[in-house]
């Protein structure tokens, strides 16, 4: 039996005593398969180093993700972390809380020495109370300032009487309402400084109240702000000044039909309880000259009107726009501020603000329609 070659199987033809082999696998095609597998398996040896060191990579970098977010959030001190530290976000310009103040003064004006104990420029020796005190306290100015804000504090003072003033000096026998006697309407500048801790919502009195004089309602007469309503019309004697008459008997004294002289559409309700019971129209001034009298359907004017009552010396003084509907004058509106200017809406109509009534345009008009025209 002939040996075949190494590995690949063979055996004899017992009629021809002829040698045959198997097909030779591992001739050139088996030569070849095997180079082929060899460099496959060298390719796959690369490739799976390739993803060890892909993954290590990874990993690397994953790492040094996380120490830098907790480097982050620790914080390491240096230059730029002492800068960070040291700028602080600048204040928002949020006033303190103007009753903190004025609970100030009302403490100083009692002599209430615990409410003081805290603040600079209290005497050692407890101020004297019952000497003084204020009825009614209120927020005249605020004005901000370098991290502080000043309060302008009104405040409605009494005194104690003094038994010397008083003829005979018996106050004893007076009820404790008649042992006081006004000292009128006093002003104090107070100075609120914000506070670590305490204090009014974090702010407290820098120091005790000022006293300081009063302010100039009516300013110093330099100011720019012209007359609103230049043209002085009757007041008596018209339709117009007949409505306005009714409207306000209607409003201030409930003797009249208050919806009688209000356009339609339009509520303005009454003083309840009535405060007066006479009420006399004395001054009419409008923005613009009107046409006649009683000028033409959809006519509006702003008014400013003065009022006197039957309680009062002092007189009531009403910026009003009213309209012509139906040959007749109507209030349309109480305006919220004295001398509002006429405002252009986007489609062109003017306004004051106030909604308009039906029938009417807007409640301001320019001078033509106030005209009539």
């Amino acid at each position: 039996m002939a040996v075949g070659r190494p590995g690949v199987p063979s055996w004899v033809d017992a009629a021809g005593n002829q040698q045959h082999r198997r097909p030779d696998e591992s001739g050139s095609a088996g030569d070849e398969q095997w180079a082929a597998t060899e460099s496959v398996a060298g390719n796959t040896r690369m490739q799976a180093t390739l993803s060890r060191l892909l993954a290590y990579g990874l990993w690397g970098l994953l790492v040094v993700a996380l120490l830098l977010g907790l480097v982050n959030c620790v914080g390491v001190p240096g230059a730029g972390g002492s800068q960070a530290e040291s700028e602080e976000p600048p204040l928002a310009l949020v006033a303190p809380p103007g009753g903190c103040a004025e609970l100030l003064v009302a403490a100083w004006l009692a002599g209430d020495a615990e409410l003081l104990a805290d603040v600079p420029g209290l005497p050692r020796g407890a101020p004297e109370p019952g000497v003084r005190e204020a009825t009614g306290t209120y927020t005249a100015a605020v004005t901000p300032g370098d991290g502080a804000w000043a309060y302008l504090i009104g405040a409605e003072v009494r005194v104690r009487v003094d038994p010397d003033d008083e003829p005979g000096g018996a106050t004893d026998e007076l009820a404790d309402e008649d042992r006081w006697r006004s000292a009128g309407t006093q002003f104090f500048q107070v100075t609120m400084v914000p506070t670590a801790g305490g204090g009014c919502n974090g702010w407290r009195p820098a120091a005790l109240p000022a006293q300081v004089p009063a302010p100039a309602l009516a300013g110093d007469g330099s100011d720019p702000y012209e007359q609103p309503y230049p043209v002085s019309l009757p007041a008596s004697g018209t339709e117009l000044s007949h409505t306005l008459e009714s409207f306000f008997a209607g409003m201030l004294t409930g003797g009249e039909n208050l919806e009688r002289y209000v356009a339609p559409g339009v509520y303005i309700a009454p003083l309840t309880p009535p405060p007066y019971q006479e009420v006399d129209v004395t001054e009419v001034r409008a923005r613009d000259e009107l046409a006649a009298p009683v000028p033409a359907d959809g006519t509006v004017a702003q008014l400013l009107v003065t009022v006197a009552t039957d309680a009062d010396q002092l007189p009531l003084v009403y910026p009003v726009t009213a309209g012509v509907r139906g040959g007749r004058w109507e209030v349309i509106a109480l305006d919220p501020l004295v001398g509002t200017a006429v405002q252009e809406l986007p489609d062109g109509q003017p306004h004051t603000g106030q909604p308009s009534a039906p029938g009417f345009p807007d409640p301001t008009t320019s001078a033509e329609s106030s005209n009539g025209g």
